[in-house]
Formats: C-alpha cells, structure tokens, sequence
C-alpha cells in the first residue's frame, strides 16, 4: 500500500469517526431537548453544520471542505465562547 493510499484511507477513517461522534451529540442534545432557548440552539446548529461539513468532505474531498470543517472545529473551544457559557449559565438553566 503506497503513502498516498494510506493516506486517504485515514483520513476517510477519522472523517468518518467525527461524523458518528457528532451524530451521537446531536442526537443527545436532541433527546435532552436542547431547544429551550436561542443560546442552546447553538451547539445544535454547529453540530448540524460539522455533521454537513463532514458528510462534504466525504462525498467531495477538497481544500475549502476541510477549512471550514477546521474553522468549525475552533468554535466548539473558543475562549469567548466559552466565557459567555460560563457568564449565562444560570440563564441556561432557568426553565
């Protein structure tokens, strides 16, 4: 199996693990009914655009797919995200 084959074949093997990784958290935060407000319908939209992304680079493997699969990637650990996360977690909560 030559460099390039290799290669590919991991890259098909991870693209296909963080789609199934993201399947399932969409899938959870859709049977917690992560829904209530605008802020939680967050982290649904950005794993329903990793899942669409991921599934992009699967079909049609190319430069522009994987940057904003990585630009996506940053967003789940942005420190500011996470900061604002931290200031409205009581107003998260509240029911």
């Amino acid at each position: 199996m030559s460099d390039a084959a290799t290669l590919q074949a991991l890259r098909i093997y991870l693209l296909a693990v963080i789609a199934l990784v993201l399947c399932g958290l969409e899938l959870e935060l859709l049977m917690l009914n992560h829904l209530n407000t605008p802020l939680q319908l967050l982290p649904v939209g950005l794993v329903g655009g990793g899942i669409a992304t991921g599934l992009w680079s699967l079909i049609s493997p190319n430069g522009t797919s994987f940057r904003i699969l990585m630009g996506l990637a940053c967003t789940f650990r942005h420190p500011l995200l996470e900061e604002e996360f931290g200031r409205n977690y009581q107003s998260i909560t509240r029911m």
